[in-house]
Formats: C-alpha cells, structure tokens, sequence
C-alpha cells in the first residue's frame, strides 16, 4: 500500500502520520525489530523517514526534511501480509503533526490517502 498528499499544502518539513489496518486479517512487515517495512517516494527526495511498527496493525511514519519537500506528493509505500483481500476501505491514515520547512504548523493538516496494489 501506498500513502500520498494530493493537495498542495506548501513545503512540508515535518510530518508524522499513524496508519492503522481495520481488514480482517493481516500485519505490516517488518524489517527488524519493530521497523516497518517502508519506503521513501522519490518525490519525498531527501527527506528521512522512521517507520515503527507498534501493533501487527498499526505503523507510526514521521518524515524530516530542513528545506521541506512539496506537494502534493507521494509519500511512502509500505508492506501488508494478508490472506484476505485488502481493499484502501481498510487502512485509516491520521496525520497527527505537519509543520512547514520554517517550522510553522501547517493548518488545515493536510489530508493523507490511502492506495493498495498487489506487491509481488
């Protein structure tokens, strides 16, 4: 699955989302320990992203970057195990902080989505 910004909500220099799977059955990877297996977008550039796996079901994601990057964008793709079929109806992204490369609040916080595609 996939999470993005669509809108333009100017540079973003920091931001953390938790992401939490509602499906009936299934776990986000991890890499080691409690790393989820995530990854930066390109469109993100150098910003550095921390993905922790709290529960099978919920990840914590926080990006920085000092000269912020711009939307709308990409963000991150990261790795589900199911047996079912999992749809987008069944993650909820809540973005929890946003600030700007200046450190302002960014407000409204901006809006994450949410997209899946079969990885192989």
């Amino acid at each position: 699955m996939s999470l993005s910004i669509d809108s333009n909500v100017g540079l973003v220099g920091g931001l953390a989302i938790t992401l939490n799977f509602t499906g009936p059955t299934g776990s986000f990877d991890v890499t080691s320990g409690t790393t989820a297996d995530c990854n930066n977008d390109p469109e993100v550039g150098d910003a550095l992203l921390v993905a922790n796996r709290n529960l099978p079901g919920t990840v914590t994601l926080a990006w920085i970057d000092v000269d912020g990057f711009a939307t709308p964008a990409a963000l991150a793709s990261c790795r589900l195990s199911s047996t079912a079929v999992v749809t987008s109806a069944d993650f909820s992204a809540t973005v929890t902080e946003a600030v700007d490369n200046l450190g302002t609040i960014i407000v409204p916080l901006p809006v994450v989505t949410v997209t899946v595609a079969l990885l192989p």
